[in-house]
């Protein structure tokens, strides 16, 4: 869960309080704009990291689908949206992605910034 900057910082530990709790990795896009160095900092503790709209989540089975390829796709994130299955293909910023959490925070920031992405399609 990343708790956007238009949240004060003084509110993000109520995000922590009430849902770290759960097994859902909650982080503060504002504290890792202030403190992120690069290579030497991960905003997220898992292995990856799932983008998404809160209020289109994508499918449970999609994502256990989905997250079988990531052992094979690794440079690029894998998007619930596109034209053809199992291809690489560029698709607009408000999608899902599903990726390896090394490249969570550049993919935030362009994600954040409407860039559309290069992804494979599951």
């Amino acid at each position: 869960l990343v708790v956007t900057a238009d949240v004060a910082d003084i509110d993000v530990p109520a995000f922590y309080q009430q849902y770290n709790r759960f097994g859902i990795a909650v982080t503060s896009e504002s504290f890792f704009k202030k403190h992120a160095l690069v290579d030497h900092y991960l905003p997220i503790e898992t292995p990856y990291y799932l983008l998404f709209d809160s209020n289109m989540p994508p499918q449970s089975e999609w994502l256990d689908r989905a997250q079988l390829h990531l052992s094979y796709v690794e440079k690029y994130p894998i998007s619930l949206f596109g034209k053809e299955q199992y291809q690489l293909q560029e698709v607009p910023a408000d999608t899902v992605f599903l990726g390896h959490a090394k490249d969570f925070t550049a993919m935030y920031q362009s994600v954040m910034a409407g860039r559309a992405q290069l992804a494979y399609k599951v």
